[in-house]
């Protein structure tokens, strides 16, 4: 019996055929890679995003939280503190820098929040206390929640939402600035803008995808707020009161204090010379705050009467409220 020898063609890939394998390798290594950057720079600008919203809510609240009448409501850190978020100081390597801070710690001392009595313990001016008037305020933080094991607060670059104070390695950008646009450096300072400079780190209003510039900027209307207040006086049975010229009419707005965390009291007074009467307060702040009238006879300081207590929800913006003040 005779067998057959089984032949396998031994011949390998030719060179051509190799540098064909190695060009489509090569072309799907390419694909892949800038496939996944791309993916990679879409999820730091999404970051981006909403580290700046996170921010933003931190300190007035959600772009749309509005009231039950539809009016855009301010809360967050401003509503409680009655100004914006204070630059802090903070060491780095080779120098110092300026943070947002306050935002996630209470580095200024500031009250704890609380509902307080407006007595001469918790206002800022004796004179205009009134131990039957409450009010909460302080700091109620933390506003801001950083990432789990983080302690500082940066963009989706990696690059840390701060100011150098002067040359600081690391830090090549001022990224905080004031409302009115003006690079933060002191801890006296308010912060009411937040940038990132996108994937070049660079600041350009020109820049496009994902190195497109990104902020927030809080504007000086969002956080100020005017309160006219008109004044019913009345007689006893509801009937218009007859005015006295050298009796006044007091009125008290009773709101965060921003250096302390406690109370601040706004006085405006008008002397009494018609039975309505309109007072506007000097500009304050969004959120809750509380008004009372007072009716002063002869001008020495002696209240005789006070209006109920009215608390009010200040929107941004003007104000009006109505109060009716009884007297004798």
């Amino acid at each position: 019996m005779k067998f057959q020898r089984i032949r396998f063609n031994q011949n390998g890939l030719t060179l051509l055929e190799l540098l064909v394998v190695l060009t489509i390798l090569v072309v799907l290594s390419t694909v892949a890679i800038t496939s996944t950057s791309g993916v990679a720079d879409q999820a730091r600008y999404e970051a981006t995003q909403r580290a700046l919203e996170n921010i933003r809510e931190a300190v007035v609240g959600p772009a749309n939280q509005r009231d039950a009448d539809g009016s855009l409501l301010i809360t967050g850190f401003v509503a409680d503190m009655g100004r914006l978020p204070l630059a802090t100081s903070e060491a780095v390597t080779g120098g110092t820098i300026f943070t947002l801070a306050e935002l996630w710690e209470n580095v200024n001392g500031m009250a704890a929040h609380a509902v307080r009595q407006a007595s001469a313990d918790y206002v800022d001016d004796d004179a205009e206390a009134d131990a039957e008037v409450y009010l909460a305020t302080g700091w109620r933080g933390p506003y801001l929640q950083l990432p789990p094991g983080s302690t500082s607060l940066r963009d989706g670059w990696a690059a840390e939402l701060a100011n150098p104070d002067g040359v600081v390695s690391g830090y090549p950008n001022a990224l905080l600035r004031t409302q009115a646009g003006v690079d933060i450096s002191a801890i006296t300072e308010q912060i009411g803008q937040m940038h990132s400079f996108g994937a070049n780190a660079a600041e350009n209003g020109a820049d496009t995808g994902y190195e497109r510039d990104l902020s927030v900027m809080i504007s000086a209307a969002q956080t100020a707020a005017t309160e006219a207040v008109t004044i019913e006086v009345r007689n006893a049975d509801g009937t218009p009161a007859t005015a006295v010229p050298a009796d006044q009419i007091i009125v008290r707005l009773f709101a965060p204090d921003p250096a302390t965390g406690l109370i601040t009291v706004t006085r405006e007074e008008a002397d009494f010379t018609a039975s309505t009467l309109t007072l506007n307060f000097f500009p304050t702040t969004p959120g809750p705050r509380v008004l009372r009238a007072y009716y002063d006879t002869g001008n020495d300081g002696s209240i005789q009467r006070s209006s109920v207590i009215v608390p009010v929800m200040l929107r941004h913006g003007g104000n009006m409220r109505t109060i009716i003040l009884t007297v004798p």
